[in-house]
């Protein structure tokens, strides 16, 4: 709860209200990129469960070659904006001015660090994506025609799947920080972040990568039972908006409490 509290106090910073605005068209446009009701869309309404294991996945997912082609753009789109607000933070946390005008300088120092995270859970998701409709089509052919049995054991496995999704984002936290931040290269920061999670408190780390999620996803399930699209994107905009507005201050926050960095942000002047 430690790193959790960290980030809300960041929050009640008043300059935290231009990153809300900063963060709000791109959710938009990430949500007209990739949807993540699909699933939940599929689950509640399991039209087709019979079918093949590519069908399945296909529908569950909406993995194509047009959904390739927006996923990749969507992380480029979070990869920009994310490298920009980071520097915006890592600035505003060291020196105590917040600064919205160094795009360039931000995008420049924080790009390829974001992009790598962005590029590792790309693939953490589609390889999710996978194994939950290889479960889907597993629960299918076992019990067969009992569809509410089929959709009760398909939440279970999807549910037990997340859970180890979230633990390995927990163990990427402070994998930027720790390129931005300290200069390290990719693996040894890799390293450090996995060394600095286990050694501080996993727990705090996975229950603080899982506390916004909550919320979004109960937006995103509660909407998917309407089936009515334009709420459908509004629930992904919400998802979108609070990834981009909560990851990079609880990572930035942890990481500078581990290494006992000062925080001129604090300071009651920068503050308000």
């Amino acid at each position: 709860m430690k790193y959790v509290k960290l980030t809300f106090l960041y929050f009640k910073n008043r300059h935290f209200r231009k990153i809300m605005l900063l963060c709000l068209l791109p959710a938009v446009a990430l949500a007209f990129l990739k949807s993540f009701s699909k699933t939940a869309t599929y689950i509640l309404h399991f039209e087709g469960v019979q079918g093949k294991f590519s069908e399945i996945f296909r529908l569950s997912t909406r993995f194509g070659w047009q959904s390739m082609l927006r996923g990749a753009a969507g992380v480029l789109l979070i990869s920009l904006i994310s490298a920009y607000v980071i520097g915006t933070i890592i600035r505003h946390m060291r020196t105590g001015r917040f600064d919205l005008t160094r795009f360039t300088t931000c995008v420049n120092d924080n790009f390829l660090a974001v992009f790598r995270l962005a590029v590792v859970t790309a693939i953490f998701l589609i390889l999710f994506g996978l194994l939950n409709s290889l479960f889907i089509f597993l629960w299918s052919k076992v019990v067969r025609r009992t569809a509410w049995l089929v959709v009760v054991l398909s939440v279970i496995s999807m549910l037990l799947l997340f859970m180890v999704l979230n633990a390995l984002f927990a163990a990427l936290t402070l994998w930027v920080p720790a390129m931005t931040i300290t200069g390290q290269p990719a693996f040894p920061s890799l390293a450090t972040s996995i060394r600095e999670t286990k050694a501080h408190g996993f727990r705090c780390f996975y229950f603080g990568v899982l506390l916004p999620l909550i919320p979004g996803f109960i937006v995103e399930y509660l909407l998917s039972l309407t089936g009515i699209n334009v709420l459908l994107f509004f629930g992904d905009v919400i998802l979108y908006y609070i990834i981009l507005l909560y990851y990079p201050v609880f990572s930035l926050s942890a990481y500078f409490d581990i290494l006992d960095l000062d925080r001129e942000d604090l300071l009651e002047k920068n503050r308000w």
